[in-house]
């Protein structure tokens, strides 16, 4: 430990006249404060404590620590009866040896900074002009203030003294504690403090996240906001306070938002003093939209490998078949009856045409959504009439019918509602009963929030219940053929276009296609 002075102590002090005197703010004047006192005696902190009221109590608006975690600023306490009130009264500085146990190990204080291995302090009281206030140097070392500490520590302290007395005023420190509230209002992250599970103060941003009201008292505890995965963890980093002043890094967690929505949050835990007593003060960043692009981006990995895989594999069979079978006629084409050799083109082209189908609706997939145009209102009844001239020939052949009556008009990219229209029609025609002539029926009516909600009913074999949910997934096929596309790129458009599709089924009876499109303004 270095015990002597440094070289010229007048020399020092104007060096910290100047620095001072250029200080933005309080941190700033005390990391200068330091810089003067380093290597003269051994500390880890200096906290700053200025009058407020009432008159029995000190407010710390600043503090500067080697480590950021130890900078433990912004709470009140009480003097009167505190072992610092006896360097107030003899008005020069005072080495205070184990604060923590002084104290009392259930203080206020002591539960602040407690695990921080506090030892000494030298409390050095300031002039401020019929005020007083503290400069407290912190120190882990026995024996840290001995020799010309106490001398240097009062030079600097007069120094400070008259620096520091425009915050110092009657009403500075309720100034500065107005500041603070404002700024925590106006912080972007929630900011609150928990008195045990109870929850003393919430800033508009945490009110805003777990869609509380914006005034009055939280009666819920904190824990019931957390998902109860993350309960314990929450509770082992607010354990670990008593030996760290901080929780770093911040704890990730899971929590429930308004509406029961999933939340995914950062929290900063910082043990603090508020109205006198122990408290955490709770930091929240809302990291759910982070979360939701990186749970997009697996979710849209995942799909590509699920899709390059079902795609492999339904390329891969007629691929066999057409080589099989060229293989079979290269080799031995000029000794396979007419009637075989026939039959072997038939199977190949039947593959190829498979094939033909499979890149046909992969390139009809990946082009939608390619519309530049913006979207506009659609009347509904040129769109149906062109569907029906599509199928017509289908119709006619199967002695199907279609009904429908007025439809109205939608607001979205005309090509791209032909092919939802044409692709359920198409499915309800391909998924037939045996026998039985096919009948596709539309209707639609209005639903909340400017949509029109259309229903697409069948009398065809339907759909098992099981494979209800995945019969928009791409390449899942039926029993009636086809190259599994066409209901992916009903759910792709409808979505594209705001709105959502779902099915309901019965086998053996039919099958209802409901989905829904934004209504769209004549002239819009």
């Amino acid at each position: 430990m270095v015990t002597s002075p440094r070289d010229d102590r007048s020399a020092v002090l104007r060096d910290l006249c100047r620095s001072l005197a250029r200080a933005p703010d309080l941190r700033a004047g005390l990391e200068a404060t330091a810089w003067a006192c380093d290597g003269v005696f051994p500390f880890y902190r200096i906290a700053l404590a200025l009058p407020t009221r009432p008159a029995d109590r000190l407010h710390v608006p600043a503090a500067w620590a080697r480590r950021p975690e130890e900078e433990i600023l912004g709470f009140d306490f009480c003097v009167k009866g505190h072992p610092f009130q006896r360097a107030l009264r003899a008005s020069e500085p005072w080495v205070r040896v184990d604060p923590l146990g002084d104290e009392g190990p259930d203080s206020p204080l002591a539960h602040l900074y407690r695990g921080e291995g506090k030892a000494e302090e030298l409390v050095v009281p300031l002039d401020l002009g019929g005020r007083k206030g503290l400069l407290v140097f912190a120190s882990r070392e026995r024996g840290a203030f001995g020799g010309v500490a106490g001398q240097w520590a009062a030079d600097v302290g007069a120094v400070v003294a008259l620096w520091v007395r425009p915050w110092a005023g009657p009403d500075a420190p309720h100034a500065l504690k107005a500041q603070y509230e404002t700024l925590l209002e106006g912080a972007l992250d929630g900011i609150a403090v928990l008195m045990g599970p109870t929850i003393a103060y919430a800033n508009a941003s945490f009110r805003e996240i777990f869609g509380l009201p914006e005034e009055g008292k939280l009666r819920e505890p904190w824990p019931m906001f957390l998902a109860p995965t993350s309960r314990e963890a929450f509770a082992e980093a607010e354990g670990s306070l008593g030996k760290r002043g901080r929780v770093l890094p911040r704890l990730e967690v899971e929590a429930r938002g308004p509406r029961d929505q999933r939340l995914h949050l950062d929290l900063g835990l910082q043990r603090i003093q508020f109205h006198g007593d122990p408290a955490v003060l709770l930091q929240v960043h809302n990291a759910t939209p982070r979360a939701e692009r990186e749970q997009a981006a697996w979710d849209s990995h995942a799909r590509v490998d699920t899709l390059l895989h079902a795609l492999a594999h339904d390329i891969r069979g007629p691929l066999t078949t057409v080589l099989g079978f060229s293989e079979l006629l290269a080799e031995r084409g000029s000794e396979l009856p007419p009637e075989q050799f026939r039959s072997a083109l038939g199977v190949m082209a039947r593959s190829a045409r498979a094939l033909r189908d499979l890149v046909e609706g992969l390139l009809e997939y990946s082009s939608l959504g390619a519309a530049k145009d913006a979207p506009r209102a659609v009347p509904l009844a040129g769109v149906w009439k062109d569907v029906a001239g599509e199928v017509e020939g289908r119709l006619l052949a199967s002695g199907g019918t279609l009904e429908v009556g007025a439809l109205p008009s939608v607001r979205g990219h005309r090509a791209e509602l032909a092919r939802v229209f044409g692709n359920l029609v198409g499915n309800a025609l391909r998924y037939a009963r045996p026998g039985v002539p096919p009948r596709v029926s539309v209707g639609w009516d209005e639903v909340p929030g400017g949509f029109l909600r259309f229903a697409v009913t069948d009398n065809g074999v339907g759909i098992e219940p099981e494979r209800l949910p995945e019969v928009f997934e791409l390449f899942r096929r039926g029993t009636g053929g086809g190259a599994g596309v066409g209901l992916s790129i009903v759910e792709r458009v409808v979505r594209q276009h705001g709105g959502r599709v779902w099915a309901e089924s019965r086998v053996g009876e039919g099958t209802t296609f409901y989905f829904t499109l934004p209504r769209g303004e004549e002239g819009s």
